[in-house]
């Protein structure tokens, strides 16, 4: 047996995460529903960040979600780092999911950058928290 989990948003513009989980359910006929609603409500971010302490390393890996940037700065601790990689417009064709230019380095201008870069249809930066 073979798992993929591509690294990529597979999930269509127009689908929501039920529709997909309905949708592929019918392919798996041991599909465990209470198992899959329960991952779900595990790790939707569609309330917001969970409540959680200080970190001291945030990674954000291909996960898109501008109304979450400012609550991922709080949660760093002081001198923390984060590590975000998204989807970009640059070099690659606009769509919903994909950052404009320059979006993270605005977003995350508070924090001391240590890199940051576009392109290839990725946008990425490396920044800390000011101690």
């Amino acid at each position: 047996r073979i798992g993929y989990l591509s690294e990529d948003r597979d999930l269509p513009d127009w689908m929501r995460v039920g529709e997909l989980m309905r949708y592929t359910q019918a392919f798996f006929p041991n599909w465990d529903n209470a198992y899959a609603e329960e991952l779900r409500d595990a790790f939707d971010l569609d309330a917001g960040l969970p409540p959680g302490d200080p970190v001291d390393v945030l990674l954000c890996h291909k996960f898109r979600d501008p109304r979450l940037y400012e609550p991922m700065m709080n949660r760093l601790a002081p001198g923390g780092v984060l590590a975000i990689c998204v989807l970009s417009e640059v070099g690659a064709a606009p769509g919903r999911f994909r950052a404009g230019s320059g979006e993270l380095q605005r977003a995350f201008a508070d924090l001391h950058p240590l890199a940051v870069g576009e392109g290839d249809g990725l946008a990425w930066l490396i920044a800390t928290r000011t101690p």
